[in-house]
């Protein structure tokens, strides 16, 4: 889902600085993005923290689910087709794979 920059989420980096609570509060209300301009340019895209912290968590999820857990990368073909089955793994596979990791 691309979201598209609305007009009323772009002010001047000054009208920002003079009417900061409102803008605060807006920020904090509406959930999206603001982008700051210095003579008509973009220079800042500010963000209420709650907001942010969402967006890092769903690129946390989208990167989860297109790369795998780290675990799945990181052991051999039979490890991985244990882990993704649910079945448990054998500590000998588990043991090679953590002393290839720590002579890394």
């Amino acid at each position: 889902m691309l979201t598209k920059i609305r007009v009323q989420d772009i002010a001047s980096l000054t009208d920002f600085h003079r009417n900061s609570t409102a803008h605060c509060r807006r920020l904090k209300l509406s959930g999206r993005p603001q982008v700051l301009t210095v003579k008509g340019k973009a220079v800042l895209v500010v963000q209420d923290a709650a907001a942010y912290q969402k967006l890092l968590e769903s690129v946390d999820a989208h990167r989860l689910i297109h790369e795998g857990p780290a675990e799945l990368r990181t052991t051999d073909s039979d490890s991985r087709i244990a882990l993704a089955s649910g079945r448990p793994v054998k500590n000998r596979v588990l043991a090679r794979s953590a002393s290839s990791t720590k002579e890394k």
